[in-house]
């Protein structure tokens, strides 16, 4: 899965509002591995395979995630479109709670079946992610 994983992280632009690109990109990657016929497979023949990476340790996908959020955080930062405070401590976070959407999906599907999963995940990576005084409107950021 490390594979299929770091090769859908994309690189951000500078051009553009990192904050928008870096909530597209979590949900382009946990949209992908949500529905990645070999982590289906998995978490259902072999839940116990994804266990020490939930409770124990960091895995090396994990890990690239991490490393490139973090990347990101900081260029946002700097951009002004993603809020202060430690990049990887903040990557960590978006790490966690897209995972935890991901791998709860199929718990959750009757009360929140999958688009509207996905925004609920899109609505609360991008207001965790969005600059201090931000005053939310309607558009990007």
């Amino acid at each position: 899965m490390t594979r299929e994983i770091t090769a859908v992280i994309p690189t951000f632009s500078a051009e553009e509002s990192i904050h928008r690109q870096l909530v597209d990109a979590v949900i382009h990657v946990s949209t992908n591995v949500r529905e990645h016929s070999l982590f289906v497979k998995i978490l259902h023949s072999d839940r116990e395979l994804f266990t020490p990476y939930i409770l124990e340790r960091l895995g090396t996908s994990q890990k690239a995630i991490i490393d490139q959020v973090a990347l990101a955080v900081s260029a946002g930062q700097q951009q002004g479109s993603i809020r202060s405070g430690d990049s990887r401590h903040i990557a960590v976070m978006v790490l966690l709670m897209a995972q935890s959407a991901v791998q709860s999906a199929a718990m959750v599907a009757k009360e929140l079946p999958g688009q509207s999963l996905t925004q609920q995940v899109r609505n609360a990576i991008g207001a965790y992610l969005a600059p201090d005084n931000h005053t939310p409107t309607r558009g990007d950021r």
